[in-house]
């Protein structure tokens, strides 16, 4: 049976005149008999696709029967390719291509397979491994396994096709989970099938499979050419193993113009930039010359960096060598200048690009979003349709980005249902972002409600998105939803994850339960600095310093060297201590033995540490001796002390500088109403409050919040009945209780003040 028949001959001829091009029609082996096609009609056949595809198929047996080119064009009637096919002809209109397009799919697939079937080509490796490679490039995998599967003698080249499908189109698990059937199944790799599986290991960022990867190549003795040199490198780039990378390049004989663009973006990614350019030096001497794909790693370096000079040296060798024009150099120029706070120069470019096509406009709406423009960067969200370019969901992205960073969440949640109401799918780093930017602007149930909504739509998350969840549950203090979070990542084995493992520490110390923090630290079994941190900084948090010193102590034998972070926890342990000769060791020891430059939170550790132990002069002159002004929360400590130490004359000198800090900060007002209230002088404390008054400051009051089921509820009842105890047992007037216990200020502050008969019955006269 052939098409012809299987169809039937007016069914036939109507089918090709309407979806086959005129010159399709006039090839002498077609079905339908026409004129010769014009001298100057290009004619189909010298399509580079099908004038390949009917070579290789005329070296079968399927010769007598595929072909003919119009058959050819049946088999390439998917996606990419039939679309590139459907444009060869100018007098074929859009809609007609769409129709064919649609039909070819359903109609010619199985009217093509049925007859490959009946012919009994089905026993054909070459012809079904043909068939693999073309659904895999056609992106439909299904299909692809379907006829692998029924392979019965499958040959290296079947294996590398659906190999090389899978990683064409993202599929880097299944790919892995192929070749390593293809090891069980005795089929020994080519170069083509450790290159694909090397490129799958580099996208899932899998160092282990990668390196057996390479151990097989050796194993094997495959040849170190360009193909596996390259994916070598390329996964070695990838996962930041840049050594190994430097060793292949340095065994590769012939080095082209992708090698060396590897090693130079491996050099990037790393940080590495010095080298990089290095390598640039050693690739013109070898007469090679800068490409786009050089020049966008240089630019990208420059950006990382904020070398602005580089940036520009790179930006006038494109102009120079005509590369402006290449859509990836502009959008790595544009991206460069706003990286280095240029946001003018990167303006300027976007608009003088010849081609501005969808990932120039996300880079530019990308650039103004990252700066805190979100107001520019919708007005280009609306340009960029207006000039007839869809946006996608980076698009989208971009937007909401803006408005979260500057703490817009209104505008956000509007901009995202606006995107689900237009079709547009959020994809995971929508649900990332707007979980991590809730969280991070206060609204904490919120994003825990958006880490629900993503698993409910049937997205997994990330280590990202599970790291903002739990900064989510710090927010609201909730145990309950930062165990429900840790069971999630027992079930998906995300505790190996060190970001996570880090965060769940962190939640467990500042949720209440050091208890469980501590235990999620003893079960790890590689524990990395940031480990160490959380824990110490969660001992420092609940003022348990002799343990904190303890595991400082234990981190240094193990051979971990501390950071700044590390020693801020360990001095705030010491503060919270009273710890005050062992906190000075410490710092001294940051100094001298580990080079570590202080910053303003380790003088502001030292100073609270200083001024806890009444050393209040010392604390001063300490803070003199600093290298910067102090900022309000250094001198803010220090005047709590005074409080608490009566020194009146350092608290108000302190408390005029604090003003001139932060005008609008009632707290410093409080603090510097309760050194007065304590030294007995009255008047200058009613004077602060009218001058409060005056200003419109209020001091938030203090609330107490519980969770019940799913729910926080907040109250100031624990409070009231506190201070309702305190007064009866000061014996003071029912009128005077009455007035205290209605004022949400003071009962705000009632657990912070040391409560004196005197001072308390003074102070509500």
């Amino acid at each position: 049976m052939t098409i012809s028949s299987f169809l039937g001959t007016s069914s036939h001829a109507w089918l090709l005149s309407l979806f086959t091009p005129p010159q399709l029609q006039t090839q002498k082996n077609t079905l339908i008999t026409s004129n010769p096609p014009k001298p100057d009609t290009p004619s189909l056949s010298n399509h580079p696709t099908v004038f390949l595809h009917s070579k290789k198929m005329r070296k079968s047996k399927t010769t007598s029967f595929i072909n003919n080119t119009s058959v050819t064009f049946l088999l390439y009637a998917k996606k990419a390719e039939s679309k590139k096919l459907l444009n060869y002809s100018p007098k074929w209109t859009s809609r007609t291509s769409e129709l064919g397009l649609k039909f070819m799919e359903s109609y010619f697939k199985a009217a093509f397979m049925n007859e490959l079937f009946l012919q009994g080509f089905d026993c054909c490796v070459f012809v079904a491994s043909s068939l693999v490679d073309m659904y895999g490039k056609c992106g439909v995998l299904e299909d692809a396994k379907r006829i692998f599967d029924e392979i019965s003698d499958r040959n290296v080249v079947t294996w590398n096709s659906m190999v090389v499908g899978y990683v064409q189109n993202g599929m880097n698990e299944e790919a892995i989970r192929m070749f390593y059937d293809m090891r069980v199944e005795g089929v020994e790799p080519t170069r083509v099938t450790v290159a694909s599986f090397l490129s799958a290991a580099a996208n899932l960022d899998a160092i282990e499979e990668g390196k057996q990867g390479c151990a097989i190549a050796i194993v094997n003795g495959l040849e170190l050419d360009n193909i596996l040199g390259t994916s070598l490198m390329n996964f070695y780039s990838k996962v930041s193993l840049i050594e190994d990378a430097e060793l292949v390049f340095s065994k590769m004989i012939e080095r082209d113009a992708v090698t060396w663009n590897l090693l130079i973006s491996g050099y990037v990614q790393v940080g590495r930039v010095e080298e990089a350019i290095d390598i640039c030096h050693h690739m013109r001497s070898e007469n090679l010359r800068f490409d786009s794909v050089t020049l966008a790693s240089l630019l990208s370096a420059s950006a990382n960096t904020i070398n602005l000079e580089l940036g520009k040296e790179g930006h006038g060798y494109c102009i120079r060598n005509n590369l402006v024009s290449d859509v990836v150099v502009a959008s790595s120029i544009i991206h460069m200048y706003a990286k280095c706070a240029r946001i003018n120069n990167a303006r300027w470019v976007f608009s003088t690009a010849v081609q501005r096509d969808l990932v120039l406009w996300n880079t530019l709406i990308a650039a103004y979003a990252e700066w805190g423009f979100s107001g520019e960067a919708l007005k280009l969200f609306y340009q960029m349709q207006l000039e007839g370019v869809s946006p996608n969901v980076v698009s989208w992205n971009s937007v909401i980005k803006g408005f979260l960073r500057l703490g817009q969440i209104l505008e956000a949640e509007n901009m995202f249902a606006w995107m689900q109401s237009s079709g547009m799918q959020p994809n995971l780093i929508t649900w990332t972002s707007l979980i991590t930017g809730m969280s991070e602007s206060g609204y904490g149930d919120e994003s825990i409600l958006l880490f629900k909504q993503m698993q409910v739509v049937g997205l997994r998350p990330n280590t990202a998105s599970i790291i903002g969840v739990l900064s989510a549950c710090i927010k609201v203090v909730s145990l309950q939803y930062g165990r429900a979070i840790h069971g999630y990542i027992t079930r998906h084995n995300f505790l190996s994850s060190l970001s996570i493992s880090t965060s769940l520490v962190d939640m467990y110390a500042k949720c209440g339960s050091l208890c469980l923090a501590n235990r999620v630290f003893n079960i790890l079994l590689n524990k990395e600095l940031p480990i160490y941190n959380a824990m110490i900084s969660g001992y420092a948090i609940h003022g348990r310093a002799v343990e904190a010193l303890t595991l400082f102590e234990q981190m240094q034998k193990e051979g971990l060297k501390p950071d700044g972070i590390t020693f801020t926890a360990v001095l705030s342990a010491c503060s919270h201590a009273g710890l005050v000769d062992e906190g000075l060791e410490v710092f001294t020891k940051m100094l001298t033995e580990y080079r570590v430059n202080p910053s303003m939170e380790h003088y502001g550790c030292v100073v609270s540490l200083l001024s806890r132990g009444g050393n209040l002069d010392r604390a001063l002159k300490f803070i003199l001796a600093m290298p910067f002004d102090p900022d309000s929360h250094i001198l803010g400590s220090l005047l709590t002390a005074c409080e608490q130490h009566q020194a009146l004359e350092l608290g108000e000198y302190l408390s005029k500088h604090l003003f001139k800090l932060e005008p609008d900060n009632s707290g410093n007002y409080v603090t510097l109403s309760n050194n007065y209230a304590t030294a007995g002088r009255w008047d200058d404390v009613q004077k602060l409050r009218n001058v409060m008054k005056e200003k419109g400051m209020r001091k938030t009051p203090g609330s107490s919040e519980i969770q019940v089921g799913t729910e926080l509820h907040k109250s100031m009842s624990e409070l009231k009945d506190l201070v309702r105890i305190t007064l009866k047992l000061l014996q003071c007037p029912e009128e005077v209780q009455s007035q205290v216990l209605t004022h949400e200020a003071f009962i705000g502050r009632v657990l912070h003040i040391r409560v004196k008969r005197t001072g308390l019955v003074r102070f509500l006269e």
